[in-house]
């Protein structure tokens, strides 16, 4: 179905699957969505569809032509752009992806608009405007979506589509690790550390550190670690920075700083 005829009887049309075919869909969805929730790569997701699929003996085919007959809620076209974004289940059409997540972010989905606005930053299915992708990403931000209000925040860090603004930088940034967003929460913790945008303060900085390397964020494992070699924000404690660079093994690369 094209996009905008979605769009336009999206509130008309009756449901044409099964209740069982719809909690398998919405079952998949799941995945797809914590997935975004955690901020995880594309083919991470692809993975952990497979696995499902696999167990359940279906294909990435079936389950695309099965969302492909839901049109009611702007979640589900979110989630059929995915399919043609990363070519699962059907034909790689990035063009055809920014449609179907520009349906969905016309119609309030958070997940699509984040979608849509990297769409635009990065010129993917769409000619490449910067400033559009940020008009997308503020308006997932205001509704509270945690990865999207990080990513504004780097926009505004790094000048991308915006003026350089580092006091809203920080604001949503603080935003973001409000709510608990780990990614959010070690950016923080770097504008503490090098007082951009706040008053330089250390010890606040390894404890939001602290608090992104407890969500699981490697880096942030890695930068406690560091701290702990280095003093910064705490009591230098070398056996402290050991254990934290062998929490996870992305900060093998760290350990040279123990010597």
């Amino acid at each position: 179905m094209d996009p905008k005829e979605a769009f336009d009887i999206s509130v008309q049309t009756e449901n044409p699957l099964t209740k069982e075919k719809i909690s398998f869909i919405d079952e998949c969805l799941d995945i797809f969505i914590g997935g975004n929730m955690r901020w995880e790569y594309d083919s991470v997701i692809r993975v952990n569809l497979i696995k499902w699929l696999d167990t359940h003996k279906l294909t990435a085919e079936y389950l695309f032509e099965s969302i492909c007959k839901l049109n009611q809620n702007p979640r589900y076209w979110t989630f059929q752009a995915f399919f043609y974004m990363n070519g699962f289940g059907t034909i790689r059409d990035p063009q055809q992806a920014f449609q179907w997540y520009h349906c969905a972010a016309l119609m309030g989905d958070h997940l699509g608009e984040q979608e849509i606005a990297t769409c635009y930053i990065y010129g993917i299915g769409v000619d490449k405007d910067e400033k559009k992708g940020v008009f997308w990403y503020q308006k997932a931000a205001d509704g509270d979506f945690a990865i999207a209000q990080n990513i504004l925040a780097s926009c505004y860090l790094y000048g991308r589509g915006v003026e350089i603004d580092v006091n809203k930088a920080v604001h949503w940034f603080q935003k973001s690790a409000d709510s608990g967003f780990r990614e959010a929460l070690y950016c923080l913790a770097r504008c503490y550390e090098t007082g951009i945008g706040v008053k330089q303060n250390k010890r606040q900085a390894f404890k939001l550190y602290q608090k992104s390397a407890d969500a699981g964020f490697h880096t942030g494992v890695c930068q406690v670690g560091l701290c702990h070699s280095r003093g910064i924000g705490t009591i230098r404690d070398t056996h402290a920075a050991f254990l934290f660079y062998h929490r996870d093994i992305k900060c093998a690369n760290y350990t040279g700083l123990l010597i």
